[in-house]
């Protein structure tokens, strides 16, 4: 699968059980750390509804960066300028 989008990353997460030092090297790795988490926070149905509500953000349709010419995101221009 080619890559769009590649990170350089060490996130330090600490917890009253456990300390972990992560270096997620790809977005379903981040997510993958994200989504634990998240639960690990918000249980199951609450990381539910949060998901729910951050995707309802989002074109249903998007294919991804280099797969689309349009914004990923409902509330942007087609062509968004850059931000720095």
């Amino acid at each position: 699968m080619r890559r769009y989008v590649s990170l350089q990353s060490l996130i330090l997460v600490k917890s009253r059980e456990h300390d972990f030092v992560l270096t997620p090297t790809t977005a379903e790795d981040l997510a993958s750390f994200g989504l634990r988490f998240l639960v690990a926070e918000l249980g199951t149905e609450g990381a539910r509804l949060f998901l729910r509500k951050k995707f309802s953000e989002y074109r249903p349709d998007y294919r991804g960066i280099g797969r689309d010419d349009g914004p990923a995101r409902k509330d942007e221009e087609q062509h968004p300028a850059q931000r720095y």
